[in-house]
């Protein structure tokens, strides 16, 4: 939904509470629509009815700034014609996607928190974590089996933040 309230542009994010993931992948194209239609970027993103999974028990705030930067301590995205993003693209070959197109939108609306950075140090130096030799594995399992055309388990070699 987009919305105008003293000629500043909004873009309210959808109601979405499914997992993180889905979650982000929603937000991501809620901003790449209004981009779309409107030519710019949107001056308030609200994501205050997601992540409720992520939330305090009734809390009806937008968490998004726990978990990544605010977009507006971010640089600006200077090229913003005709991104090429759908929610549905999280269940397709991520090698189809547009990274150039999308990595600038990734860097300002989902850079990590101060405080998510300290967390992944603490894990870095409790537990000596060696990204050269670190490889994680992801199992996404029963809903998205239904939904993916492509292996649901995926290695994802980690590199360093």
């Amino acid at each position: 939904m987009i919305c105008i309230i003293h000629n500043i542009m909004s873009v309210i994010v959808k109601h979405n509470n499914c997992g993180f993931f889905s979650c982000c992948s929603v937000r991501l194209h809620d901003i790449i629509k209004y981009v779309n239609i409107n030519n710019n970027l949107p001056d308030i993103v609200d994501s205050t009815n997601q992540f409720d999974w992520y939330k305090p028990y009734n809390d009806s705030n937008d968490i998004t700034n726990i978990y990544f930067n605010h977009y507006t301590k971010q640089p600006n995205i200077s090229d913003i014609n005709n991104i090429d993003f759908n929610h549905q693209y999280q269940f397709i070959d991520f090698s189809k996607l547009n990274y150039a197109s999308l990595t600038p939108f990734i860097h300002k609306y989902f850079s990590l928190s101060d405080n998510i950075i300290s967390i992944i140090n603490t894990f870095n130096f409790k537990y000596n974590i060696d990204y050269n030799n670190t490889c994680v594995l992801f199992y996404r399992g029963m809903i998205n089996k239904l939904k993916c055309h492509y292996v649901i388990i995926m290695i994802i070699i980690i590199t360093q933040i």
